[in-house]
């Protein structure tokens, strides 16, 4: 498994100011080790940024959200983080077009299931959506006081 991180430094930017800008782009086998691959390359991204107070927030949600893929997705995924404009997006595309609800029906006494609601509790945004070969599930996490609007595509 091989990841790139792309960075872009502003004009007059020095090579200690963080990035205005930083693109990762994974392609993650369906197995259990997947999460963890993602999780140290998001972490890398941050860290490289100096975000790292994004870290521990963005780690769980992307390990949510790749465990999920494994489990109920199918074939590989591709893991995409973009951080720009103070706003951190992170998608992760399946080849299993059967989208997910964001509402959960787990109850207290089930062991598992309360994945999306971590997510809906710490994302400042998320969703799903339909892709032309599988689905997207993807978060926001801001880290600027103007907050950006959430994307919608």
């Amino acid at each position: 498994m091989t990841f790139r991180i792309l960075t872009v430094r502003g004009k007059g930017s020095s090579r200690n100011s963080p990035p205005e800008r930083s693109q990762l782009t994974i392609q993650l086998p369906a197995v259990p080790q997947s999460a963890a691959k993602a999780r140290a390359a998001l972490a890398e991204m941050l860290l490289r940024m100096q975000l790292a107070d994004l870290v521990d927030d963005a780690s769980l949600l992307v390990s949510e959200m790749v465990t999920n893929a494994i489990i109920h997705g199918s074939g590989d995924q591709i893991l995409r983080a973009d951080f720009t404009a103070g706003r951190l997006r992170v998608t992760v595309d399946d080849q299993n077009s059967t989208l997910i609800s964001r509402q959960s029906d787990t109850r207290e006494e089930d062991e598992r299931g309360r994945g999306l609601m971590l997510v809906d509790a710490l994302a400042h945004a998320w969703g799903v959506e339909a892709m032309p070969t599988g689905k997207r599930v993807w978060f926001e996490l801001y880290v600027t006081e103007k907050l950006p609007p959430p994307c919608q595509e």
